[in-house]
């Protein structure tokens, strides 16, 4: 057994009988027991009666070697006295049968009811002082396997309710946790002026390990319903929270959907390699800084993107055949649509007599880049090519974006441009002919 967690006992004894008390000693810490002995226990300069009081007060039970000389021991009498009436464990050893009746008579009365172990001093005494040693030794092995039976109940009740304290203290902080993510984002969404740095410093001390408060706060960085001073305070929040972070990018090779519906999806840090989505319908979703790759032959068909905001988001020229943007806002955003084919990009906003209404659903570009890669007609060339075949921006607001390559002026329907760059092809007279609108600041 560990000596640290072993028993303590203490030896009372007469110095006439030390030569026993000193076999007893051995035989006890060969098994594992820590023993007291004062003859070998006691340092110079150590408090003769402090330290055996100190000593008997520890102890885990006391082993008095009883004799006709250790009745004449005052010294040895008393100890075994303050063991009795501390009601520590006493284990009497007899010399002799009759030894006990040497005693005072208090202490013969205070004994009378004990088991006791008769071991004779002369040398046949050796063998019962190992076999004492080893049934104390079974003993206690015996009372700390009852006593780990006995503590399982309690154990597992405890185990139980430290589960019960983790669980609600584990719920507490994920509802405070919602808590303070609510008024932190309340406070950024209804924030009329640009918050200080303290402020947000404040902040994202407390949102620092939120990662759904992260998400919300980026996005809501980019959404261009937001006021400007909301889509700063939240750039600068998220920037705050985001530092020492390391950010990982999600790339999907080669993965085929097909008729698939994505409803309030949020997919963001995206690359898209390869593969193809027919019959895909996102709505109400966001899609953040996600890339669709030409390279490895990605293709989009038959599909609708129904209220979706593409921030910070790249398509490349891929091949996308019969594809609808309702509603949907593009920020930040590069798409090519030179292999675009029957790809619609319009707003679907409700039908109201009289003045129109104020509605956010409307398709919208804005700080993005529109790429085109075909080539104009050439001249004596008839064109067979009707309007809708290639692309359409149908009722779509352009803010601050610019425009690279050939367009041509048909594609663009009741359109408004603001502070746009627009290519030499799309002249605002030619525009203009098509019922759009061009406007700067």
């Amino acid at each position: 057994m560990p000596r640290l967690f072993s028993p303590r006992l203490f030896i009372s004894y007469s110095r006439q009988d030390l030569v026993l008390a000193e076999r007893i000693v051995g035989a006890l810490q060969r098994r594992g027991f820590r023993v007291f002995l004062d003859s070998n226990d006691i340092d110079p300069g150590d408090n003769f009666v402090t330290k055996l009081s100190e000593e008997i007060r520890l102890a885990t039970a006391i082993i008095p070697v009883i004799s006709q000389k250790y009745s004449l021991s005052r010294w040895a009498q008393a100890e075994l006295y303050q063991a009795l009436t501390t009601n520590k464990v006493v284990i009497p050893i007899l010399i002799s049968n009759d030894s006990i009746f040497s005693l005072d008579d208090p202490l013969q009365r205070l004994l009378k009811d004990r088991q006791y172990v008769t071991i004779p001093s002369d040398s046949s005494g050796h063998i019962i002082t190992e076999r004492f040693a080893e049934l104390l030794s079974v003993a206690h092995r015996r009372y700390r396997y009852e006593l780990i039976k006995r503590s399982i109940p309690f154990g597992l009740g405890t185990a139980i309710f430290i589960s019960v304290i983790w669980w609600a203290i584990t719920n507490l902080n994920e509802l405070d946790k919602a808590r303070q993510r609510k008024v932190a984002i309340s406070e950024i969404s209804e924030s009329k002026s640009i918050l200080q740095h303290e402020r947000i410093s404040s902040l994202a001390s407390v949102l620092t390990e939120d990662k759904q408060a992260l998400g919300e706060i980026k996005f809501l960085s980019h959404d261009s319903a937001q006021t400007d001073t909301t889509r700063l305070n939240a750039l600068a929040l998220g920037a705050e929270i985001g530092k020492g972070r390391k950010a990982y990018r999600w790339y999907v090779q080669g993965i085929d959907i097909g008729r698939a519906k994505f409803q309030d999806a949020i997919i963001s840090n995206a690359s898209f390699i390869g593969g193809s989505w027919r019959e895909v319908d996102f709505r109400d979703s966001i899609l953040a800084d996600v890339f669709w790759e030409k390279e490895k032959g990605f293709s989009l068909s038959g599909s609708n993107f129904d209220n979706v905001k593409f921030l910070g988001s790249q398509i490349e020229a891929i091949n996308a055949i019969d594809v609808a943007f309702r509603n949907c806002k593009f920020v930040g955003s590069v798409i090519d649509t030179t292999n675009f084919s029957k790809v619609r990009f319009f707003s679907d906003s409700p039908q109201k007599e009289g003045n129109p209404i104020i509605t956010p659903y409307y398709t919208k570009f804005e700080r993005s880049v529109l790429v085109s890669g075909r080539s104009p007609p050439e001249k004596g060339v008839l064109n067979l090519t009707m309007t809708g075949d290639d692309v359409v921006f149908d009722d779509v607001l352009f803010v601050d974006c610019r425009l690279d390559g050939w367009f041509s002026p048909e594609w663009f329907r009741n359109s408004t441009f603001l502070n746009c760059e627009l290519p030499d092809s799309l002249t605002k007279e030619s525009l203009e002919r098509a019922g759009n609108q061009i406007r700067s600041h």
